[in-house]
């Protein structure tokens, strides 16, 4: 029997009730439609990451393992990229299949306070289409709008906020 292609949670989930169905074991199953899903994904993405649910027990996330080495994920920083990938499913309603390291801008110790921030726009991607989004901070929520002291770099600090699948929200 022969499993859909496919890296998708949906054709995965399909594959493994199909093998159960037929007589094979849940870890035959899972393990036949795991390598599936892994080949699908390599072959439309060859220099892609996998998504973290298809990163298997050895950890390896890249076809080939030396471009693993060159852009690791140290182990603590783990969940924290599971905690971020779900959180940007849930917002954007699609797939965390690939993600990119960033060098996290040293933060200085000395800002200059500009004021607070009333509302924040931005431009994203969801369920597939392009969306802009305007925040209006309710009055005792809003974060503090600083600068460098060298006035390279802004930042957003504070305020009463959590950003779920809805977007930006207030806390009261």
């Amino acid at each position: 029997m022969p499993l859909k292609r496919g890296y998708s949670r949906k054709t995965f989930d399909e594959n493994v009730i199909e093998m159960i169905g037929a007589g094979h074991s849940r870890a035959s199953a899972l393990a036949a439609s795991f390598k599936s899903a892994r080949d699908s994904y390599f072959k439309a993405h060859p220099q892609g990451a996998l998504p973290l649910w298809m990163v298997p027990k050895s950890g390896k996330r890249l076809k080939n393992q030396q471009e693993r080495a060159q852009n690791p994920v140290p182990a603590s920083k783990k969940v924290q990229l599971r905690n971020a990938s779900k959180l940007y499913e849930d917002f954007t309603g699609h797939d965390a299949d690939e993600y990119e390291l960033v060098d996290k801008p040293v933060i200085p110790d000395v800002m200059l306070l500009v004021g607070d921030i009333d509302f924040i726009g931005y431009t994203t991607v969801r369920d597939g289409k392009t969306e802009k989004y305007i925040h209006k901070f309710k009055k005792n929520c809003r974060p503090h709008f600083t600068v460098s002291h060298d006035g390279k770099q802004l930042f957003m600090l504070g305020g009463s906020y959590d950003f779920t699948e809805l977007g930006i929200v207030d806390k009261t």
